[in-house]
């Protein structure tokens, strides 16, 4: 075969499969030309890159603790029912 042949050849076979490619996706079957749609999270990734992070940067952790942990001290104090307090002593909420 010649080679402009084989240049002919070659554009009918992708031509096929992109029709064929098309024709699939307008069943469901992939995603070839319009992506998923994608929700407004992260989802079940970005859980997994928090979790790859905290294991490559145990320090991260401990930062996050110490931040929820002052966030609540915070809220105490502006409720008035930290330590030392008639209502942390008594147990009422």
């Amino acid at each position: 075969m010649q080679w402009w042949m084989w240049l002919v050849a070659g554009a009918v076979g992708v031509l096929a499969l992109h029709l064929a490619l098309v024709w699939m996706e307008r069943r469901g079957w992939v995603y070839y030309l319009h992506p998923p749609k994608r929700g407004s999270g992260g989802g079940v990734g970005a859980g997994i890159a928090g979790e790859l992070m905290n294991a490559f940067q145990p320090t991260r952790e401990v930062i996050v603790a110490e931040r929820e942990w002052q966030k609540v001290r915070v809220q105490q104090a502006e409720n008035g029912d930290g330590p030392g307090t008639r209502a942390a002593a008594s147990g009422e909420q």
